[in-house]
């Protein structure tokens, strides 16, 4: 046996490790980033691709176009005791989900409606809900 040869599959071992944490390291940074209370970090809304969409709805009174935009859903708000608002946007078409969010005092919930085309404001329908969404933004202005 040759002085040494014992030590190449400890290398390459070793090698493939070093690759797979830092490969892992790259897949997995910026999903689920840990907030740091002492330091604002994020999307800031207002110029967010979002913001041009949006419909504030947790406010207790809907204007005309907010409610042109949840044509297909309903709204509805539940004042929870430790001072939360949960909202829940509820549809009545089949394969699609109903939305909840629940919304901390500051806190602000947006309606995401990226296409007004795709809504029947008479019937109270929307034909595509896929680009239906909804948006908490911190009392910064941030996206949580």
């Amino acid at each position: 046996m040759k002085k040494g040869a014992g030590k190449k599959p400890l290398i390459y071992g070793l090698i493939v490790a070093v690759i797979l944490i830092v490969v892992g390291g790259i897949i997995f940074s910026g999903h689920s980033p840990v907030k740091n209370n002492n330091t604002q970090s994020g999307t800031v809304f207002a110029g967010s691709p979002y913001f041009q969409y949006a419909y504030l709805i947790s406010t207790p009174d809907l204007n005309a176009q907010t409610k042109n935009a949840l044509a297909g859903f309903k709204l509805g708000t539940t004042q929870n005791t430790d001072g939360t608002v949960t909202y829940t946007l509820t549809t009545t078409k089949s394969g699609y989900f109903n939305q909840t969010y629940t919304v901390k005092p500051g806190e602000k919930l947006y309606f995401i409606e990226r296409s007004l085309g795709d809504d029947d404001v008479t019937n109270d329908s929307d034909y595509a809900l896929g680009d239906d969404t909804a948006i908490i933004v911190d009392a910064n202005g941030y996206i949580i």
